[in-house]
């Protein structure tokens, strides 16, 4: 029997109410006419888990969710459509905190099942946009990660070492550390790779407002430093 899999990570997404209502829309009305198939079908053939510390909750379709955001501790929320009348269909869809483990699965039987696969994968991107985030820039690779971590100990080294000759570099290679270490530490934790609509999600949006404008703040203090000791002491 003919079929293909295809499996893709997906971007970073804020999971909303919304988005999912979107995502069930689309598989309920837009599938059945990519795969030419009755939307009765699949009507009942699909399924939602919505996984905190505590447990996974288990509903058949969004009107079914009583909830109006999720709560603050999930971690990860899929959706799956499965069918194998008239032919076999799983979609599987996974929004989760880790880069990893974010991505879609398509599995189909029949001809042109790639052809298929690739515009259902399509059409979900295209669903998903308006709720895409740039939360992955926070997301790097494990290596990346290892190799700021590594440079910061010597940056903080010759930032003191230069900042009480004193002298410019040392001041700017200061604020390079102070960057890397709150990017590591408090922007990552505020920016997970996917965020799920919370009350800690429009909590550490606010923060994030905050940590902007002090960040930006702390530039500024930066700049007009090195002029005021340019002017003072010629450094």
């Amino acid at each position: 029997m003919l079929g293909f899999v295809f499996e893709q990570n997906l971007s970073s997404y804020e999971i909303t109410l919304n988005a999912l209502k979107d995502i069930e829309k689309y598989l309920l009305e837009d599938l059945p006419k990519i795969l030419k198939i009755k939307r009765s079908d699949i009507a009942d053939k699909i399924s939602i888990s919505i996984q905190e510390s505590v447990g996974e909750e288990s509903i058949n379709k969004m009107s079914d969710y009583r909830l109006h955001k999720f709560p603050d501790d999930t971690k990860r929320i899929s959706i799956e459509l499965y069918t194998h009348s008239p032919k076999l269909i799983r979609i599987s869809i996974t929004f989760s905190l880790e880069k990893d483990s974010t991505n879609i699965r398509i599995t189909l039987d029949g001809e042109k099942a790639r052809e298929f696969s690739l515009a259902i994968n399509q059409g979900m991107i295209r669903v998903l946009d308006c709720y895409k985030t740039n939360n992955y820039l926070f997301n790097l690779p494990s290596a990346s990660e290892g190799i700021l971590t590594g440079a910061l100990f010597p940056l903080f080294g010759f930032a003191i070492i230069m900042t009480i000759s004193p002298n410019v570099w040392g001041i700017i290679l200061l604020s390079i550390s102070t960057i890397i270490t709150l990017y590591l530490t408090i922007g990552k934790k505020m920016h997970p790779y996917t965020s799920f609509e919370s009350n800690k999600t429009n909590k550490y949006k606010k923060w994030h407002n905050w940590f902007l404008f002090g960040f930006v703040g702390f530039m500024v203090f930066d700049i007009i430093l090195l002029l005021v000791l340019r002017f003072l002491i010629g450094i």
